[in-house]
């Protein structure tokens, strides 16, 4: 068995990471790293080099893995988040009980959610997402004319800051700070949403994952997927969005999800 770690720089995410290489080398399990991680703990297996990995494991947030999406495509490996911090959506262990499910993970005792991707099209290069895409005006402070067409059909057309283009799954991160739908992870769908239009009466929409969108806008822009990858785009340029067929593994030992949002509910993070 193979077991790729991913994990953040902080003296408790650490401290952890120890203690799970202690258990993985105990039950003679191969241990590769990611490579900032590798430089940091001194070792030399680095888990990009190595495709065929059962399980990846994650220290840290939902942001340490988002980081990592358009490398994690090319694997059918089962992640793992160990939570570090304020709520993580993503994240299924709190580091109290760490022993006891990586026990559980061994044995295969885990059910595994597949989670869509979001596949976009900017300069003949596809870029994945998990949570979201941000399309954005470049000159903070002004507005463009943002147009919005799905399967050539236009559902959005005013002036606003940008367009976010949610997954369900994503519905938790930055969408939901804009009061946007909380949607069952079950669920694959699109939820768009203009950012302050001008327009009295824009609403957010929930359209099908499996359409074509295509976002431009009448002056320069940004575009920024998942908070990590910036694009800068032309005046009417177009960028493609659409439901991928590609997925990403969580393993899950129980169902938190309506948990995660009650807690969340409650907490000022």
């Amino acid at each position: 068995m193979k077991v790729g770690i991913i994990s953040k720089n902080d003296k408790e995410a650490l401290k952890y990471l120890s203690i799970i290489e202690d258990f993985l080398f105990k039950n003679k399990i191969e241990v590769y790293y990611d490579d900032e991680i590798a430089q940091i703990v001194g070792k030399k297996n680095i888990m990009w080099n190595e495709k065929d990995l059962d399980f990846i494991i994650w220290l840290g947030g939902d942001g340490t893995l988002l980081v990592h999406v358009n490398k994690l495509v090319g694997y059918n490996s089962k992640l793992l988040g160990i939570k570090f911090g304020s709520v993580g959506f993503l994240c299924e262990v709190d580091p109290s009980n760490l022993e006891e499910n990586l026990k559980k993970l061994l044995k295969g005792d885990f059910k595994v959610e597949k989670r869509k991707l979001i596949e976009i099209f900017h300069e003949g290069r596809v870029i994945y997402a998990l949570n979201e895409v941000l399309i954005h005006v470049s000159n903070i402070g002004k507005v463009s004319t943002f147009s919005v067409n799905m399967n050539d059909t236009k559902i959005f057309s005013g002036r606003c800051d940008g367009i976010i283009i949610s997954s369900s799954l994503g519905s938790t991160a930055y969408i939901a700070s804009r009061n946007g739908p909380i949607i069952d992870p079950n669920l694959n769908v699109f939820v768009v949403d203009p950012l302050n239009p001008l327009k009295w009466g824009s609403r957010v929409l929930v359209v099908p994952f499996y359409v074509n969108l295509e976002v431009s806008s009448d002056k320069d822009f940004i575009t920024i997927i998942d908070g990590n990858i910036k694009r800068n785009c032309k005046a009417n340029e177009v960028i493609r969005i659409k439901g991928s067929n590609k997925s990403l593994n969580f393993i899950r030992f129980s169902n938190k999800f309506y948990d995660k949002i009650r807690i969340r509910s409650v907490l000022d993070i």
